[in-house]
């Protein structure tokens, strides 16, 4: 499909390309009363890499070949609305290999209609190293699309929205896990295998409402329905030795197809009561339900060479998921300078499920005696309820023209049940039955100060505060602990110099404690980040454009663990610590050489020394961060030939080095030759 595209975009480009050659000042043509106006670019990719290719195609996955680099397509009618449609828009970018493609089209018919589809193509690759010894990769293929139809678009009264949404993933891909029916105690499950694992997601989503006014309220209404399937498969067809022990899979099969779906309902209303008081209110309301079945078969010997003829267990399960959310926003207009706003918010979700899974296990010895059969039942039911209350009031007020300032208070309180229930037993044993209830409530404050300030004409300083606590929905600690402070610069000394510079400071602290050690032992992570940006544009003339900027980014964690230490018995208190030390800058400079040349070059660089000269102080802290050294220069040409042709050329070099390693590194070459064929150029 992708060839057959490229084609026929690469023949109307050469079928065109000498009348527009040609064409020294062509009439506007005309096509039962439209316009058109179109552009095309066609050309060639051009590589040459040297290093590691799967980390330059887990980067960047740049080929080489033939493109449709854009086309754009515009159709209006003169005079009159059309018969079908008063305007189109027509535009694409990256079909024929390139590792991202989109299409849209947007089409309009006065107080008809209005219709845009986008359409986007993603190809994913991953081949890293650092990730399971480069055992987990995937080379994946994701299409989707979005498609809108409204009717009735001017209308103020009634408005109807239709929209479709598909969703597509698929591709080859290996992953790494204990392989075996861990109910029956298979001692495979002490060891871990690579396993092919094809890829193949799809959903669909259909959605239809309205938008309209009724005494003096503006209402919008949406009905969905998501429908979506998983079929991703898990599959060792040949001996493969474990990782780790002795234990080895002649065969391994795994189906788990999943099917689900998910209606969901959304409203909203808005108005305003005489000049002074904004109402706002929103609901939202989804019911996800989803369902699965597992077939798992394993051959093979586990770690004591005990021959594995049969390793099965088959089971099904279902979950559904019940959420709502409802908020009510006023913004009072005291005086011209005071706004007051209050903001209330309920958010609730009920997650039920269970599933049943029976197991069976056949072995022999390694001298091929039979042993007994293990047969095993097991069955669970989780009920996880989450309620949360929010409530934000602020103040804006204007003090000057230059100064103004705002400042507001956040509460929130949540509440959380967890019920599990669970069974299992080696028949014909009697089943051991686990429950557990578990309650859990909390309560957040956060308050928060900003400002905007004009201390000059040319000069505008934004500033944020805020210092409170957070919650974490699922797990149940103490709240975090955070300061974000964040200031903000814009300069524009001149109608051609712009100039911005930015500082973020965050602190984040998890006081988390665990109760039965002796002392009680820390467990938190606390996190440090600050960050400086800064920017230039300046365009002096309309021949010449200069943008530079610089960007620093420094992060340090640190987190209480427990770890087991060589020569020692037990787990040990210890400390593990990352560090991210980031310097980014970039240059670009665009220059108009005469009428008909445009010559523009740039480089980027990105330089992370991560943990520096840090080192361990003990055998039980562990320092890590991931230093490395990325720079791309590029230059870009475009001439134009005649009036309706340009010829493009550019090229770009990556460098990609590692710190610590150097199995990662690459460096590439890119260069690409491209026409630019346009039609009624104005």
């Amino acid at each position: 499909m992708k060839n057959k595209q490229l084609i026929l975009a690469f023949l109307i480009g050469l079928a065109l390309a000498p009348v527009a050659v040609r064409a020294q000042d062509p009439p506007k043509p005309t096509t039962d009363g439209y316009t058109i106006d179109m552009s095309t670019e066609l050309g060639a990719r051009f590589l040459g890499n040297s290093g590691s290719e799967a980390k330059y195609r887990s980067d960047l996955n740049y080929g080489k070949g033939f493109r449709l680099f854009d086309y754009n397509l515009l159709m209006r009618h003169v005079g009159d609305s059309g018969s079908l449609f008063d305007t189109m828009r027509v535009s694409a970018h990256g079909w024929g290999g390139d590792p991202s493609a989109y299409t849209r089209v947007e089409a309009e018919k006065t107080k008809w209609y209005r219709f845009d589809m986008n359409f986007r193509r993603f190809d994913y690759f991953s081949a890293l190293t650092t990730i399971a010894n480069g055992l987990h990769t995937a080379d994946l293929t994701r299409r989707f699309g979005d498609y809108n139809l409204t009717l009735l678009p001017q209308n103020d009264r009634i408005r109807i929205n239709i929209g479709y949404t598909s969703d597509y993933q698929s591709g080859p891909s290996f992953s790494t896990n204990k392989y075996s029916n861990l109910i029956a105690g298979s001692s495979l499950a002490s060891d871990e295998f690579q396993v092919s694992t094809p890829v193949k997601d799809h959903s669909n989503d259909f959605r239809i409402g309205a938008d309209g006014k009724l005494l003096g309220f503006s209402l919008s209404f949406m009905q969905g329905f998501r429908y979506f399937s998983q079929d991703t498969a898990n599959i060792i067809s040949t001996f493969t030795p474990g990782n780790n022990d002795k234990a080895s899979i002649n065969t391994f099969s795994r189906q788990m197809p999943v099917r689900g779906h998910l209606p969901y309902t959304r409203f909203s209303v808005n108005r305003l009561f005489g000049d002074k008081l904004d109402f706002t209110g929103r609901f939202v309301y989804s019911a996800a339900n989803s369902n699965y079945s597992v077939v798992e078969k394993t051959t093979g010997k586990d770690k004591n060479l005990n021959n594995i003829i049969l390793d099965s267990f088959t089971g099904s399960g279902s979950a559904r998921r019940l959420s709502s959310m409802g908020d009510v926003g006023l913004s009072y207009y005291a005086t011209d300078k005071l706004i007051l706003s209050e903001t209330f918010r309920i958010n609730t979700f009920h997650i039920s499920g269970g599933d049943q899974l029976n197991g069976l296990v056949n072995r022999t010895t390694p001298t091929n005696s039979p042993l007994a059969d293990i047969i095993s039942v097991g069955s669970d039911f989780n009920l996880t309820s989450y309620r949360q209350y929010l409530n934000q009031v602020e103040a804006d007020y204007k003090f000057t023209k230059r100064f103004s300032a705002h400042g507001g208070y956040r509460y929130t309180n949540r509440h959380i049940l967890m019920n599990d229930f669970h069974s299992a037993a080696q028949v014909p044993a009697t089943p051991t039955v686990t429950t557990s209830l578990d309650t859990f409530d909390n309560s957040t404050n956060a308050g928060f100060v900003g400002f905007r300030a004009i201390p000059v004409s040319y000069w505008t300083v934004y500033g944020d505060f805020e210092k409170g606590t957070a919650d974490n929905v699922f797990i149940r600690t103490a709240n975090y602990d955070y300061t974000n402070f964040r200031i903000r610069n814009v300069v524009k000394p001149t109608k051609t110099l712009a100039i911005n510079g930015s500082f973020i400071y965050k602190n984040n602290a998890n006081p988390t404690v665990n109760p039965l050690a002796v002392p009680p032992q820390t467990l938190g992570v606390d996190t440090k980040i600050r960050a400086v940006s800064t920017s230039v544009d300046w365009d002096p003339n309309n021949k010449v454009s200069v943008s530079a900027g610089y960007t620093y980014n420094r992060a340090h964690t640190n987190a209480a663990i427990k770890l087991a230490v060589l020569g020692l018995s037990g787990l040990q208190n210890g400390t593990s610590r990352y560090f991210v030390d980031d310097n980014f800058a970039f240059a670009n400079v665009r220059v108009h050489v005469n009428s008909r040349a445009v010559i523009s070059v740039g480089y980027r660089i990105d330089n992370d020394s991560g943990q520096g000269d840090v080192v361990p102080v003990s055998p039980t802290d562990l320092v890590s961060s991931y230093p490395l050294k990325f720079q791309s220069p590029e230059a870009r040409l475009s001439i134009r030939i005649t009036r309706n042709v340009d010829w493009n050329a550019g090229w770009q070099y990556y460098s990609y080095k590692e710190r610590f390693a150097t199995n990662q590194n690459y460096t590439a070459n890119q260069a690409y030759s491209s026409l630019t064929i346009r039609f009624n150029r104005d």
